[in-house]
């Protein structure tokens, strides 16, 4: 078959199937990949300055997440409609309250459907003047142990919030606290520790699932010969996915689960393969590598 002809088929298969066959085989590496780790000796590897340098080159930045201000707006409009679409008496919903905040921004398109939106994290330096202007309130509170009086909200939630709480529990008892009976937790975890960016390091190194390759001294030494922003690896809780799923078995007395969606990872666990030793005994087990980020609503009982 000649590239033209393979051009003009791949243009009339639906782009569902072409995606459904992409997953296929991505999962069919996973699988081969998992027997690769399985097989690894326990001895955790590090790689070496040289081999972060040249993965660091093979790599590419993964992606831009945008922080400016029509970034923002969008970005915590569109995180409010899916609040919207996820919670069926939405409309009934008057109270919110948001856990690690940073921008407000999400709070602010609440406020601005007549919402009373409080806002908290523990610093208001990354707080967002237009959510202010909106109306939303904020206060300054460790997730861990809220100020506000038993079953004060209908709604409490975060966007990418939990992997920076020291101890994500604590934060899930605080929120169950102060959550009124019947109503609603939301939260979304971009990535958790196990997650292929979860250093958010991708401004200055590209390599997928770093925290495991290289130790905090090799990556250190490497941005500070190039003059880079060094990482901040306190901001960062170590919580794999494994963790994350006892914590909400551990809850099924007080809360049930509406809505659990978990997005696999596929793009990057061909490393996992190429470097197993590096994986096998830093993580609980493979499963916690094979999903980037996830989501999960309950209701409060």
């Amino acid at each position: 078959m000649n590239g033209r002809l393979g051009t003009m088929i791949a243009q009339r298969i639906p782009l569902s199937w072409r995606q459904w066959r992409w997953r296929w085989q991505k999962r069919q590496e996973a699988a081969r990949v998992r027997r690769i780790f399985d097989a690894a000796p326990d001895q955790p590897r590090w790689l070496d300055a040289a081999e972060l340098e040249r993965l660091n080159q093979e790599f590419t930045r993964p992606y831009h997440y945008g922080y400016d201000q029509d970034n923002l707006i969008r970005r915590g409009e569109a995180r409010s409609q899916e609040l919207a679409a996820l919670i069926a008496d939405f409309r009934n919903c008057q109270d919110f309250l948001e856990l690690a905040c940073h921008d407000g921004m999400v709070s602010s398109a609440l406020a601005s459907q007549g919402k009373r939106a409080v806002a908290t994290d523990v610093s208001d330096s990354g707080f967002n003047e237009a959510a202010k202007r909106a109306g939303v309130l904020f206060s300054r509170e460790d997730a861990m142990k809220l100020t506000f009086p038993d079953e004060s909200f209908d709604v409490v939630f975060s966007f990418d919030g939990m992997p920076h709480i020291p101890d994500p529990g604590k934060a899930l008892e605080e929120a169950t606290r102060v959550t009124r009976r019947g109503q609603y937790i939301f939260m979304r975890l971009g990535s958790h520790y196990s997650a292929p960016f979860a250093l958010h390091a991708y401004k200055s190194i590209f390599v997928p699932y770093c925290q495991f390759l290289f130790t905090r001294e090799t990556m250190q030494d490497y941005l500070a010969q190039r003059n880079l922003k060094p990482l901040d690896f306190e901001s960062i809780n170590h919580w794999h996915l494994s963790d994350f799923r006892a914590l909400w078995r551990r809850f099924s007395d007080r809360l049930e689960i509406l809505h659990l969606q978990e997005t696999p990872e596929l793009n990057s666990i061909g490393l996992v393969g190429r470097y197993p030793s590096c994986f096998k005994g830093k993580v609980p087990g493979f499963e916690d590598l094979t999903v980037s980020r996830f989501e999960v609503l309950f209701r409060k009982k």
